[in-house]
């Protein structure tokens, strides 16, 4: 089952109200599981209608979050959801403990998520690397 943008959009606010988050990051953290590959800034800012400043600040937060990791080519890697998100869910915990209590909530929200990234991972996969790209 593919997840429309929409789709990826609704999972990234519930998981950023239960976690008390930016919505913003797990937007983009859940564009970011969508692409097969590396991604550059450029393709961030554009799909998400960013400006470059926007996009490098938001880049920032994914790292610190722990939501990213850099990758060959000058782009990087969503890193896959069940560390992800319990990467965002830990530091949250660290600001507010009540965070604990919705911790089946989160985990159902992430294994949608995971499902979906296994899915892409496994495509990528199965498909011979593109003329010029690197094999991974």
């Amino acid at each position: 089952m593919a997840l429309t943008r929409s789709q990826f959009d609704s999972l990234a606010e519930e998981l950023a109200g239960l976690l008390k988050w930016d919505p913003m990051v797990l937007k983009a953290y859940t564009f970011l599981l969508s692409k097969m590959g590396e991604v550059m800034k450029e393709e961030l800012a554009s799909g998400m209608a960013l400006r470059d400043d926007e996009a490098t600040s938001l880049m920032a937060e994914l790292n610190r979050g722990g939501l990213i990791i850099n990758g060959s080519q000058g782009g990087f890697y969503p890193v896959h959801p069940r560390l992800g998100i319990s990467n965002v869910y830990r530091l949250s915990i660290a600001k507010d403990p009540s965070v604990r209590l919705l911790r089946p909530k989160v985990d159902s929200l992430m294994s949608i998520l995971s499902s979906y990234r296994d899915r892409v991972e496994d495509r990528r996969f199965a498909e011979p690397p593109k003329e010029g790209e690197p094999d991974v």
